[in-house]
C-alpha cells in the first residue's frame, strides 16, 4: 500500500485538527500567552494509544510558534552524544520532539530533565565543559506514560491525555483528508466505509484513500 503523504495525511492548521475542544482551546492559549510575553510555551507531554495524532499537534505546534523541528526516537536515543544536534538551535529557538519518549535510556532521562531544567548540555566532546542552549520547547510523546520516570514527568508542566478518535471524529477526518486530495470523488458511503475500516487511526484512514483511488484509477 502506498505510504500517505504529509500534505494529505496532516492537517495544516489547528483549523483542520481534531482533538477534544478543550485541549486544543487550552493549547492555543497557551501559544498565544508564549508569543505575547515573547517567550516558548512550557514543555509538553502528549499521551495517548498510537495514531491519536500526537505527531500531528508536535508539527502544528511548531508551525504556529516558527520553530525549526529536531525530531528523535525514544528507541534511537540512547546516548548523550546524540543530542549534539541542540546545539545548532538558533537564536530564536526550537522545538525538540522526542516520539516513543518511554523508550529513552535511563541515561537520557536524566540528561533530558537537565535541559529541560536549565538548558545545561554537558559538551559531547568535553564532559567536563557545560554548555548552555539557546531557547527550546521539548515536546514528548508516549504511549506509556506510566513508563516515565517520576523526575522526567515532572519536567513537563502541560501534559495532554489523546483519546482515541470517535467513529464521528474519523469520518469528518476522512472528509479533510478526501478534500485535500481533491482528486476523486467519493460518495457519502465510501467515506463512511474507509472511516469504519481505519480502526481509529488516519494515517490507515489515509493509506485506504490512496489505495481506493489508485484502484480507481486503475480500473478508467
Amino acid at each position: 500500500m502506498k505510504e500517505l503523504e504529509n500534505t494529505v495525511h496532516r492537517p495544516s492548521g489547528f483549523d483542520g485538527y481534531i482533538c477534544d475542544p478543550a485541549i486544543k482551546t487550552r493549547l492555543l492559549e497557551q501559544i498565544q500567552a508564549a508569543k505575547v510575553k515573547g517567550l516558548l510555551p512550557p514543555h509538553m507531554l502528549l499521551s495517548g494509544p498510537p495514531g491519536t495524532g500526537k505527531a500531528t499537534l508536535a508539527q502544528l505546534i511548531a508551525k504556529s510558534l516558527d520553530l525549526p523541528t529536531l525530531r528523535f526516537q525514544g528507541c534511537e536515543l540512547q546516548s548523550p552524544t546524540q543530542l549534539k544536534e541542540l546545539l545548532k538551535i538558533p537564536d530564536y529557538g526550537a522545538l525538540l520532539f522526542i516520539d516513543q519518549l518511554h523508550a529513552v535510556s535511563k541515561e537520557m532521562a536524566e540528561v533530558l530533565g537537565i535541559i529541560m531544567g536549565d538548558r545545561s548540555f554537558l559538551s559531547p566532546t568535553d564532559p567536563t565543559l557545560t554548555l548552555y542552549l539557546n531557547p527550546h520547547i521539548v515536546i514528548g510523546a508516549t504511549t506509556e506514560p506510566e513508563s516515565l520516570a517520576e523526575s522526567l514527568l515532572k519536567r513537563f508542566p502541560l501534559k495532554f491525555s489523546l483519546p482515541r478518535y470517535t467513529d464521528q471524529e474519523m469520518l469528518v477526518i476522512v472528509k479533510g483528508m478526501a478534500a485535500r486530495m481533491s482528486a476523486a470523488a467519493y460518495t457519502a458511503d465510501a467515506l463512511s466505509a474507509i472511516a469504519a475500516c481505519s480502526k481509529s487511526i488516519p494515517r490507515i484512514a489515509g493509506n485506504l484513500i490512496f489505495q481506493v483511488s489508485d484502484n480507481a484509477k486503475a480500473k478508467i
